[in-house]
């Protein structure tokens, strides 16, 4: 694959890759997620209450920070965000090629650039759903990475590059707290690639110490704006670092069950089969002179990032597809180039390969355009039940909404809630419990809503029983009034 015909190849995939994911996000209602930080961004713009406080998240402020720009610039729209989650797959899938091509050749990079863009569309990478920390993450990480190996002319322009690289692992930090486990990876992949390139190691430490500086510099940049008004610094902390120590209520037989399904009940299974040519060709590999050390590491501290809570979701298992993709993508073309002896078998495996991945993309996201509900998608039911409780209320009232849908109904319906703990998760912890009670009393809502009536707590029903009268109720959503 000559120059010309990888940039065709490169621009084609990724425009198809595009046009794939925009149209899976196109018909899909908001989530719980998009919900929870446009309402986030909305009072922190619109009524200066820092996120956090508004509502409580153990997810690091860069959702909030970029909900919060595109407020200001587009209002509340979700359109123009998850076509920003959308390019930063597609920028993913571009630094896995570089990366793929720096390691070893053109071919390998396509490869690994092909693997990573149509696993982003299985379903047990949530590809309907793309606004998600996970999708910036894993960009800024890939990036770092990719800055790190870029070959350079002097220590100047190195040293320039690994700031640079901070830069980026302290941007990618600020969505997934699991990015430390990857940046720790990486670290260790630049080291292992430079001695094996003979590049300049020397002035180790120097050369960390400008990558460390871009890192915190990022992070306490951002520390002061979101601490710059009414959340102090100890109350960010305990929601972004704390909270991850605090115990998981799930038992320990059920996140052995949890990891085990998510391992051998996903599409990811069908990535196996180049693992295991990867480490069945790990000598071979590294006598060519390939980083699989450095893959191999990187794999494992992300597997360990992924591992981390025992809690798994879309959002865990695309933290670990760039390095799997590029591990698979170099071991696939290894073992054509040295497996594959015979001329013409060589050249039919290779064209298979091409006319999968060239045409298999870009007729499987027609199929999907077919579909009726992307071509008429209908308005959402929370979207009509939040422009009622919009209507049914004043600006200054407090709406309380107990269930996993209360983030949308808070984003459709406008009106801030008398506690910050919207999620549902949040109860399962007592001493949150016990704010939450606390602050319920004090702030009295002018509506209380349950969105899963067969389920709710019996604090929540004694606390309806004294103060409340039920006014509307369907199969699973009741509506309370005060009495």
């Amino acid at each position: 694959m000559n120059s010309t015909s990888n940039r065709f190849f490169t621009v084609f995939f990724l425009s198809a890759f595009f046009a794939l994911m925009l149209g899976f996000m196109y018909p899909k209602p908001m989530s719980p997620d998009e919900g929870l930080w446009l309402y986030m961004s909305r009072l922190w713009i619109r009524d200066g209450l820092p996120p956090y406080l508004s509502a409580y998240d153990t997810i690091p402020p860069g959702m909030a920070l970029l909900y919060s720009v595109s407020y200001l610039l587009f209002g509340e729209t979700l359109l123009m965000l998850r076509i920003a989650s959308i390019c930063a797959l597609v920028c993913t899938g571009y630094m896995v090629q570089c990366i793929g091509t720096k390691v070893y050749c053109r071919q390998s990079g396509a490869v690994a650039m092909a693997i990573f863009c149509m696993a982003c569309t299985w379903p047990c990478m949530n590809s309907a759903y793309t606004t998600t920390p996970d999708s910036f993450m894993i960009m800024f990480l890939t990036s770092a990475l990719y800055l790190l190996l870029k070959p350079y002319s002097n220590i100047k322009h190195h040293r320039q590059s690994l700031f640079i690289a901070g830069v980026m692992s302290g941007i990618a930090l600020l969505f997934l707290q699991s990015a430390f486990c990857s940046i720790i990876g990486i670290l260790i992949f630049y080291r292992l690639f430079a001695r094996n390139n003979n590049s300049h190691s020397e002035n180790s430490l120097i050369n960390s110490s400008f990558f460390l500086a871009g890192l915190f510099l990022i992070q306490i940049t951002v520390i002061a704006i979101i601490c710059s008004g009414k959340l102090t610094v100890s109350e960010y902390v305990n929601c972004i670092y704390t909270s991850l120590f605090y115990p998981v209520s799930m038992p320990l037989c059920d996140r052995i069950a949890s990891m085990v399904k998510i391992w051998r009940y996903t599409d990811l299974i069908l990535l196996y089969p180049f693992l295991a040519v990867f480490f069945l060709l790990y000598r071979k590999m590294a006598n060519a002179k390939i980083p699989v050390a450095g893959f191999a590491v990187l794999l494992l501290f992300e597997f360990m990032a992924v591992n981390w809570m025992g809690l798994y979701g879309s959002f865990s298992v695309k933290h670990l597809l760039p390095s799997l993709s590029l591990a698979a993508g170099t071991a696939a073309v290894f073992a054509i180039n040295h497996g594959v002896q015979h001329h013409a078998a060589s050249r039919w495996v290779k064209g298979t390969l091409a006319t999968i991945i060239i045409f298999g993309l870009p007729l499987f996201g027609i199929a999907f355009l077919l579909i009726p509900d992307y071509l008429n998608p209908k308005e959402h039911y929370y979207k009509i039940f939040g422009k009622w409780i919009n209507e049914h209320t004043n600006p200054e009232h407090f709406v309380y909404i107990y269930g996993i849908q209360a983030p949308i109904l808070h984003a459709y319906a406008d009106r801030q809630s008398p506690v910050r703990y919207i999620s549902i998760s949040s109860y399962r912890k007592p001493h949150f419990l016990r704010e939450l009670t606390t602050d319920l009393t004090i702030n009295r809502p002018a509506l209380l809503i349950t969105t899963d009536a067969e389920n709710t707590p019996d604090w929540l029903r004694m606390f309806i029983k004294h103060f409340y009268k039920t006014t509307h109720k369907t199969k699973s959503i009741e509506v309370f009034t005060p009495k």
